[in-house]
């Protein structure tokens, strides 16, 4: 009688966790991105390439909060949606800029990205009750800080802002008990171009950014 008994609850106790993916939950994460803002330049007045152009590759560490919200149905299906917001931490890259792909170390363009946030949906099959694998895809936007120096003139000029654009990514997440669930992700993200002056030399930049992630995270499911 003790082994029924036994299996009985180890059924109840699946099931159990798999009812605990549906509904709200609550975590934290901490990632690795690795990112490309490649610039191309051209004359304020009238709008013609100067061929100057850098390509810098911001790298660092990721750290934020996420909540979402699961549905779950009787085919092991998973819909969900989420949203995070998270810091960086020295998330940054210097580069020469180059004239004809030539690089002059007088000249210097910075990208440093300080914060970001997603809202995304999510889809996916649970496995064994326990385990769910799932895409995920949305809207995203990131705050970067350009930074323009002129060591010849002694003279630098930053702009910050926000660049949104489009996120997707894969990941894997996994119920170590009844309310506790870890999570491995991997995010691609495109910011599209933004047009960022160069007041300094007379001139703006079509920087086209996008970014790459690898994340661990733990959730709450409520």
């Amino acid at each position: 009688m003790k082994y029924p008994l036994f299996l009985a609850a180890l059924i109840a106790s699946n099931v159990t966790l798999a009812d605990n993916f549906n509904g709200p939950y609550l975590g934290a994460y901490s990632g690795y991105s690795w990112s490309e803002d490649e610039g191309k330049g051209q004359f304020q007045t009238t709008g013609v390439k100067s061929n100057w152009a850098q390509t810098t590759n911001p790298r660092g560490i990721q750290y934020g909060l996420l909540a979402g919200y699961n549905w779950t149905f009787e085919n092991n299906l998973l819909l969900g949606i989420e949203a995070d917001y998270e810091g960086r931490a020295d998330d940054t890259d210097r580069d020469y800029q180059a004239f004809n792909g030539q690089p002059d170390p007088s000249y210097h363009a910075t990208t440093e990205l300080t914060e970001a946030g997603s809202l995304r949906g999510r889809a996916g099959y649970l496995f064994n009750k326990q385990f769910l694998l799932y895409a995920t895809a949305g809207y995203s936007a990131v705050r970067v800080e350009r930074t323009w120096q002129d060591t010849l003139a002694q003279v630098k000029e930053s702009h910050t802002r926000w660049q949104d654009g489009w996120v997707a990514g894969v990941g894997a997440e996994y119920l170590l008990n009844a309310n506790i669930s870890a999570r491995l992700e991997y995010r691609y993200a495109d910011y599209g171009t933004e047009m960022v002056p160069a007041n300094l030399w007379g001139e703006e930049y079509k920087q086209r950014l996008t970014s790459q992630a690898l994340q661990a995270g733990i959730a709450y499911q409520f």
